[in-house]
């Protein structure tokens, strides 16, 4: 189920960079050993 009306607030989806591109820009300072995925996103 998802509200997606006026009365939900919502974060703006451009603040964020995809994580991809972020790691990949990092390589030489990290190494990924996990990955983990959103399964549900509560609010309220």
């Amino acid at each position: 189920y998802c509200r997606k009306d006026s009365g939900v607030v919502d974060e703006i989806p451009g603040a964020y960079k995809p994580i991809e591109q972020v790691i990949d820009q990092q390589r030489d300072l990290v190494e990924v050993v996990a990955k983990l995925k959103q399964v549900v996103c509560v609010k309220g």
